[in-house]
């Protein structure tokens, strides 16, 4: 799409699109920078970045929340202009590095509760240092550059550039790095300071493909014990370093019964077993994920191990499995609906009406939708009455509004069913509702009956 908007652009013409684009500079603060930025020559735009830097630090209006995507938006302008006007890469590194000297100055002024200012440090202004210190012939000087940036580093911003070192230092160098972070570590003598060095540690150790090292630092950030992550963290390592047989001793290490983290565990164990060409391994880990949570990704997972020749067989009886259960599950339901049961989908909704949680309105409304979309009212109806059952019950007005919403759609439905099976008709539902909650005026005082047509 954006390919051909540029080769239907470019047919335009450039007077075409430069009177276009003069045109919304007269209306555009943004796109009046972009203009100002094209015209200049490199040298005014070197002298106009430090210019407008030392403008946002000087700042004294503050930004509010609705105003940081349009100052995020100018900073990271800021930051095109560098990379287009400067072709010292030092220079261009040294003028990177004092953005980053600027992040106090910055955050300080703006509500940055979306994270939108934080995001241009993180990644224009990251990117753009690692493309100037790439061609940057001084490395040793890069180090101490970065080591001397992450000394002030009260906002976690500057530590984006360990995590993007194996890009513009060799691997001598980065293993230089480490040892003086050991080194700033262990001489912290608040604990909280030398986790931030451990962390950079930690980073690098995965840029080296060093699993030993990553044993090392997360012992050092956890005081000797290993918590399921690290283990996690460190199995992983030792795979991607191609050595299968450590990894699974390591993954081993966190019990099949351990929910925490069982997706990370479960996917790499079947990253290795696939590795290793362990067939009946790999089919028991693809089991137990299907049966942890089925859905198509993991039942598609299951087919890949066992055959596509099983999915007839698999799918008829995880669907009966899924009936007799005694308990409702939101997300077997849509397994239901996803594998085109739709039918069974139906009658194991009816079948749990008095178990349905209308707190988890989120999965339920979807299921409504998809109940609705296939004509299967009932269902569609016992799920709308537990979400309003629900509002209700919580009995705070400000989500009343929702309630009246499914009250109304429950209205909209009930002309158009012919049989409510085991079911409460919507009259009689509606009756019952009434005097439970009737002493709910705010909520009835919204409602206003269907009439019948």
């Amino acid at each position: 799409m954006a390919k051909d908007k540029h080769k239907n652009l470019v047919k335009l013409g450039a007077d075409t699109l430069a009177t276009a684009l003069l045109d919304l500079a007269n209306y555009s603060d943004d796109a009046d920078a972009v203009v100002e930025r094209l015209l200049a020559s490199p040298k005014e735009t070197a002298k106009s970045f430090k210019k407008r830097l030392s403008s946002f630090k000087r700042r004294r209006h503050f930004i509010s929340w609705g105003e940081s995507g349009a100052y995020a938006r100018e900073l990271a302008d800021l930051l095109k202009a560098l990379e287009a006007s400067e072709s010292d890469p030092k220079a261009g590194v040294e003028s990177v590095a004092a953005f980053f000297e600027a992040d106090a100055k910055i955050f300080d002024m703006c509500d940055d509760s979306s994270g939108n200012v934080g995001d241009v440090f993180r990644f224009d202004a990251a990117d753009l240092f690692v493309s100037f210190a790439s061609c940057c012939e001084d490395k040793e000087w890069l180090l101490e550059l970065v080591l001397a940036l992450n000394r002030d580093n009260g906002y976690g911003v500057r530590d984006v550039l360990f995590e993007k070192m194996s890009h513009f230092l060799p691997e001598e160098l980065i293993r230089q790095a480490v040892d003086r972070l050991w080194d700033l570590a262990h001489s912290q003598t608040e604990k909280y300071e030398g986790k931030h060095w451990l962390h950079a540690i930690d980073e690098l150790s995965k840029q080296l493909k060093d699993p030993q090292l990553l044993e090392k630092v997360k012992r050092a950030e956890s005081d000797g014990e290993l918590s399921t992550a690290s283990i996690i963290d460190i199995a992983k390592l030792h795979f991607e370093c191609g050595d299968l047989a450590t990894a699974l001793t390591w993954i081993k290490r966190v019990p099949l019964d351990k929910s925490f983290m069982a997706h990370e565990r479960d996917n790499l164990l079947i990253a290795i077993y696939q590795g290793q060409n362990n067939q009946k391994k790999l089919i028991e880990t693809a089991w137990r994920v299907f049966r942890r949570d089925r859905s198509v990704d993991s039942l598609e997972l299951l087919l890949r191990a066992v055959g596509e020749d099983k999915r007839a067989s698999i799918v008829e009886e995880e669907a009966k499995s899924i009936l007799k259960a005694g308990e409702f599950d939101s997300s077997d339901a849509g397994f239901l609906i996803e594998i085109g049961h739709v039918d069974d989908a139906e009658t194991y909704i009816i079948a749990h009406a008095n178990q349905l949680n209308g707190d988890f309105y989120s999965s339920l409304l979807e299921l409504a939708k998809a109940m609705l979309k296939h004509d299967r009212l009932v269902a569609a109806s016992v799920l709308y009455r537990a979400l309003l059952n629900s509002i209700l019950a919580r009995a705070k007005s400000k989500y009343y509004h929702h309630g009246i919403s499914y009250l109304k759609k429950l209205d909209s439905l009930a002309p158009k069913v012919r049989e409510w099976k085991e079911l409460d008709p919507h009259s009689l539902y509606l009756q019952n509702l009434r005097q439970k909650h009737k002493l709910k005026s705010s909520f009835w005082s919204q409602y206003t009956p269907q009439k019948p047509s």
